[in-house]
């Protein structure tokens, strides 16, 4: 309201934090809260001025949960805003009459004031019993010195519990020992057995490697033992094919050899001496045949 009587007198808009600052500029005319004033020219008192201490009462009567801020004082006779083709004279009587108003109302305030802090003295017992929280520790325990209160249930309880505490103290304080020797019985034991389940994980990888290495050289072994197998029954086969052969081609066994393998002697076809034809060379027939002997597939007839 405020800035808005300042943009009536200086004709021009004000910022809008300039109320605040001319309150700040002038502490003595803070209020509470100032409500639309009349248009009238007239000056009224205040309506809080009428019954100062029923607002004081009501203000500390909920002063545990603190309510809605409620407006204390208003001010009023307010003089009406100026035309924008106002003369000087209207605005000096207006800023005048103004001034008037602000001096009117720090004296209101300032006798509030002072009204309240003299009531919140003389009260200061009735609030402090009304409101003021004790912040003295209540006693936990009874004791036998309240002997009109020994016959009470509660009281035999509560002197029970408190020696029951003051024993449980000292069972904890021998037991304490106990404890911590348990509990590094237990880590302890937490360790062992981890270690040994280590060991056995150890065991068991190595075994499961012992294992497939036994595999491994047993299926090596199958494969040599294939191998050899082949081989012998490719080498056989080899001679029997090469018997075969030999029986197809229908040669006469000599007279002069009756002892000699038909393996053997199937090698003298070729061998016969060149001098003498029809002859063998036995010499040649020999070595061929020890040859064959030694290894079947490198035999050759040679003329």
């Amino acid at each position: 309201m405020l800035a808005d009587y300042a943009h009536d007198i200086c004709g021009k808009e004000v910022s809008k934090n300039w109320a605040q600052k001319f309150v700040e500029r002038h502490p003595d005319l803070k209020v509470n809260e100032i409500i639309t004033a009349t248009t009238t020219t007239t000056t009224t008192t205040p309506v809080a001025s009428e019954d100062p201490l029923s607002s004081a009462s009501g203000a500390q009567a909920h002063s545990a949960v603190p309510p809605e801020p409620i407006p204390q004082f208003a001010i009023s006779g307010m003089p009406p805003p100026l035309g924008p083709k106002a003369s000087y004279n209207n605005l000096h009587s207006q800023n005048d009459h103004l001034r008037l108003l602000l001096e009117w109302s720090r004296i209101k305030l300032k006798k509030a004031y002072a009204i309240q802090k003299l009531m919140e003295r003389e009260n200061e017992w009735l609030h402090m019993v009304a409101f003021h929280k004790d912040k003295s520790k209540k006693k936990k325990t009874y004791s036998s010195l309240e002997a009109h209160h020994m016959t009470s249930e509660e009281t035999m309880d509560e002197l029970a519990k408190m020696e029951f505490m003051t024993k449980w103290k000292d069972v904890m304080k021998e037991a304490g020992q106990h404890f911590k020797i348990q509990r590094q019985m237990i880590v302890q034991h937490e360790r062992e057995v981890e270690e040994q389940q280590c060991k056995a994980e150890a065991k068991r990888v190595e075994k499961a490697a012992k294992a497939a290495a036994q595999e491994v050289e047993q299926a090596l072994k199958a494969m040599k033992k294939q191998g050899k197998k082949g081989r012998k029954a490719t080498k056989k086969k080899s001679t029997q094919d090469h018997d075969t052969f030999m029986e197809d081609l229908n040669i006469p066994l000599p007279d002069s050899h009756p002892s000699t393998p038909s393996s053997e002697l199937s090698f003298l076809l070729s061998f016969s001496d060149p001098e003498t034809s029809g002859v063998v060379n036995e010499e040649s027939a020999e070595e061929i045949s020890t040859s064959h002997c030694r290894n079947p597939r490198r035999a050759v007839l040679t003329k």
